[in-house]
């Protein structure tokens, strides 16, 4: 345990105990550079490692303040088992079979993570009729889907870091899981420097 940390690292566990449980939670962890928010984030992580959850996590840099999605690339390229060298038809591949495993319907709106996975799954009717700004909201929920989904079968964390470098469509997709996390068993960790404006709920 983190030295002088035991009161935060004791709360993390309780909210993870909560989640096997069967209540999912969002937890932020926020505080200036040099505060310790990574050393807590990753104490956590061992903990889930320990207790058998699948973690899957995302980063934001100072770079890719403008990217959209930034964060949210690296949880789910880890979500789908994604490497590097894969070629875009084994992405392709791994993406559907993880759909189709997790819930058929899934794969009527699956085209909508093409760019965002770098994936090239055929274009549905589904998706052809929506407009952009339909599309973003099935993005959203489709994202939310796959989670809740996978959550069935063990616990699950996102643990998505430094969101004061976030661009405003994944703190828009923050927004939306964590409202939506119910009875899942998802846990949903966040750290951020303070920011003015940074939006999240």
């Amino acid at each position: 345990v983190l030295l002088g940390r035991e009161a935060e690292v004791e709360l993390l566990h309780q909210l993870c105990r909560e989640v096997e449980g069967g209540s999912g939670r969002c937890v932020v962890i926020s505080g200036e550079a040099g505060m310790g928010k990574s050393r807590l984030a990753l104490e956590l992580q061992d903990h889930l490692a320990a207790c058998a959850w699948r973690v899957h996590c995302g980063y934001c840099y100072s770079h890719t303040v403008a990217d959209p999605f930034a964060p949210w690339i690296h949880v789910l390229t880890s979500f789908f088992d994604i490497s590097p060298t894969d070629s875009i038809d084994t992405r392709t591949e791994k993406v559907l079979a993880a759909l189709e495993r997790l819930g058929p319907d899934l794969v009527e709106t699956a085209p909508l993570l093409n760019t965002l996975l770098t994936v090239s799954i055929p274009q549905t009717d589904v998706v052809r009729s929506l407009d952009a700004e339909k599309r973003g909201r099935r993005l959203f929920q489709l994202v939310q889907e796959v989670l809740q989904a996978a959550s069935a079968d063990s616990p699950l964390a996102v643990l998505l870091e430094d969101l004061h470098w976030a661009d405003h469509s994944s703190v828009g997709l923050i927004n939306y899981i964590a409202r939506s996390l119910g009875s899942f068993r998802i846990l949903l960790c966040l750290t951020h420097r303070p920011k003015e404006g940074l939006g999240l709920d």
